[in-house]
């Protein structure tokens, strides 16, 4: 496998495309030419469709060292219930005389996905060492735990979305609830600001491809307001937009901090004595 993987994966009426590395580890030079012949021996049924780059399937190696990258694509019918869990290609390796010198069979396991699916959304702190939230469920956090964050400034946090469907898909940010905080969103990549949608009042995430993750750059002012709670919950929904019914929910609590405060009242060295002198 091209990759170096041994799982493709397959979605309803979607084409796969794999894609493979033939090495000829031979002897080098012109009279160790071979001709290998690839084949794919798992029977799909006939609602599948099968396509090889080349449509005789037979790739020439002229030498020890020479790679070839054949491509197999697989498109899959509407309904994967009666698909195989793993397929089988084989490669037959011949000489200059066609005579077999060599055969070797790949396995692949296939994995069947949604074209679309809901994502798997984390949360974590700038030092990127704690999730502070996950989409999953699967790590069990706690999401009333508070997570500080200091009066009149921005504190940074990480939102990372990762495409877990089959096809190229963009995700739309919907804030829930955002305790009276101020937050921004920041492409962490680029550096660019994320701005609100006019359209849907959501933040739009750039294009994933199947399996990839967008880091988001969170800030988040808590509330300027002192009679608004020192604790809220910052909840988001997180949903795709190739199939709006396929969605993630991730929160986490802030704790608005004021630092160490002190009021000196008494200075028992001051001259006059207990004077307090303000500068």
């Amino acid at each position: 496998h091209h990759s170096d993987r041994t799982v493709e994966y397959v979605a309803p009426s979607e084409t796969t495309p794999i894609v493979f590395d033939l090495r000829h580890i031979g002897a080098g030079g012109g009279s160790f030419n071979l001709t290998v012949e690839l084949a794919l021996l798992t029977n799909l049924g006939s609602n599948w469709i099968e396509d090889w780059d080349r449509a005789d399937k037979r790739y020439d190696l002229s030498s020890g060292g020479q790679v070839a990258h054949p491509t197999l694509s697989l498109t899959a019918p509407s309904d994967l219930s009666g698909s195989p869990n793993t397929i089988d290609i084989r490669a037959v390796a011949y000489d200059s005389e066609s005579v077999l010198v060599h055969q070797t069979t790949l396995q692949l396991d296939l994995e069947k996905l949604d074209t679309f699916a809901p994502p798997m959304v984390s949360i974590w702190p700038e030092a990127h060492d704690n999730q502070y939230a996950n989409s999953t469920g699967a790590l069990d956090i706690d999401e009333g735990i508070p997570r500080y964050v200091e009066d009149g400034i921005f504190t940074t946090f990480y939102l990372e979305i990762f495409n877990t469907g089959f096809d190229t898909d963009q995700f739309r940010i919907d804030v829930k609830q955002d305790s009276n905080a101020n937050l921004q969103f920041y492409d962490n990549d680029s550096g660019q600001r994320i701005d609100e949608d006019e359209g849907d009042g959501t933040f739009h995430t750039a294009d994933l491809d199947r399996h990839t993750t967008q880091t988001v750059r969170l800030r988040i002012k808590p509330s300027t307001s002192r009679d608004d709670p020192d604790t809220g919950l910052i909840e988001f929904e997180i949903i795709s937009i190739g199939n709006s019914t396929q969605k993630a929910r991730v929160a986490f609590t802030i704790q608005r901090t004021f630092g160490i405060q002190a009021n000196v009242v008494y200075d028992c060295d001051a001259t006059p004595f207990g004077h307090v002198k303000a500068e």
